[in-house]
């Protein structure tokens, strides 16, 4: 019984955004690395390339983003 109700809690553990700490379901990825952890909005945030740049750079490794995403959970 304590294994199935432990089950059933990390199922329904909020997962959050690393950029603005909101509950993002589904999590987003960005291509073409596959660092993920965003919600919609902030991933299309970051894949947006700023101001007088080619491209966008992911947070986490400074590789270039083509896209986004959404990766789901089993």
């Amino acid at each position: 019984m304590a294994a199935s109700f432990s089950r059933a809690a990390a199922a329904q553990k909020v997962r959050t955004c690393l950029v603005c700490f909101e509950a993002a379901h589904p999590l987003h990825a960005l291509v073409p690395c596959g660092h993920f952890g965003f919600c919609a909005g902030c991933a299309q945030r970051v894949a947006r390339p700023p101001a007088g740049h080619a491209a966008a750079a992911c947070p986490v490794c400074r590789g270039s983003v083509r896209g986004t995403m959404a990766v789901y959970a089993a």
